[in-house]
């Protein structure tokens, strides 16, 4: 196994909870960040990350998208994707699940400080075969 630190991209367009969650992340991995849903598919097309921590709501492209790209990808396929967002409602849930989201988490009732063994866990459970099935984790 190698000792290299697991790539993360973040995608958040919020200055201070995008510079709070880098500040947390880059402790545990190597974090590269886009505040554009245009920045976060450029890094895309070049990298393959082992995680994507994904706001929903961007100034340009929306995460749903961003996502759709990351699953239709092969080279993308065991790349975890934990959706970030402000959006609570079980259709956003049921629309991130069905896409291919590894996980789902509403920024407010996250503490930042959860963030690396969230993503840890994803990543874990997408190279194991485990993916999917967050919706179950979320309303048990």
């Amino acid at each position: 196994m190698s000792d290299e630190k697991p790539v993360i991209l973040l995608v958040e367009d919020d200055k201070i909870l995008h510079n709070t969650a880098a500040e947390i992340l880059q402790k545990e991995f190597m974090a590269s960040s886009s505040f554009t849903g245009h920045s976060a598919m450029a890094y895309l097309k070049n990298h393959t990350p082992d995680a994507v921590l994904l706001d929903i709501r961007l100034p340009d492209i929306d995460g749903y998208g961003i996502l759709e790209y990351i699953r239709s990808c092969e080279r993308l396929n065991d790349t975890a994707v934990i959706m970030f967002t402000n959006f609570s409602e079980l259709l956003d849930k049921n629309k991130a699940d069905e896409m291919g989201a590894d996980d789902y988490y509403v920024k407010v009732e996250l503490d930042l400080q959860d963030l690396p063994k969230i993503i840890h866990t994803a990543i874990n459970k997408r190279r194991g075969g485990q993916a999917g099935g967050l919706l179950g984790k979320i309303f048990s």
